[in-house]
């Protein structure tokens, strides 16, 4: 097979604008233990507030993380400043991480490389302050009204850009479920990863 025939073997395998979570996919969201695992924010009548929320309310958002440690920057790290990063152990006790499994194939919005063309933005949509969220809410907007149907979005995390993260819509929600014996807590993963962030729990 010539170079050209193994290239384009390759672009045919998956859309260079979306990715595929293939069924038992693993994903993991930190939230508070009065919060649902699988809670779509909002909520019904709030305005949005995250990254990817519905400007009016179209949809609910879940966001999760590829993997703890992108569930753990999410949550923990979203403050720059002095170091160590102080963590009150209270903080972690009121957390709970779930683990959930895709059951059925998600197809997400690639927003990060070549898929950043394809959505007509830059690395900044998920990496931007509050104050221009509007911006990020719009492309999640046109990337849920596309006619693909997609599931939701992948994208970079703005405080560890080694892990992927997603925000799924709750038109998707029965292709997920959580996992009911899983158990890790907060504070055993944040002893875990002292040696790759610099933080301390107090």
């Amino acid at each position: 097979m010539s170079p050209g025939n193994r290239g384009k073997a390759k672009m045919s395998q998956e859309p260079p604008d979306t990715r595929t979570l293939r069924a038992g996919a693993e994903l993991f969201r930190i939230h508070l233990g009065s919060f649902s695992p699988l809670w779509y924010g909002p909520g019904k009548g709030r305005p949005a507030r995250h990254r990817f929320d519905a400007p009016s309310g179209e949809y609910g958002a879940l966001y999760v993380a590829q993997s703890p440690a992108g569930a753990f920057a999410e949550v923990f790290l979203r403050t720059p400043g002095r170091l160590p990063r102080i963590i009150e152990s209270s903080e972690l006790e009121n957390r709970t991480m779930s683990r959930i499994i895709v059951k059925k194939p998600l197809v997400l919005a690639k927003l990060r490389g070549p898929g950043l063309s394809w959505y007509r933005t830059t690395s900044a949509v998920s990496s931007s302050s509050e104050s221009e969220y509007s911006v990020a809410q719009q492309i999640a907007l046109d990337v849920f009204q596309d006619s693909r149907k997609l599931d939701g979005i992948e994208y970079r995390s703005r405080h560890d850009d080694n892990e992927l993260v997603c925000v799924i819509f709750d038109r998707a929600q029965t292709s997920l479920k959580v996992d009911p014996d899983f158990y890790y807590p907060c504070i055993d993963l944040a002893a875990d990863l002292q040696t790759r962030y610099p933080i301390a729990v107090n």
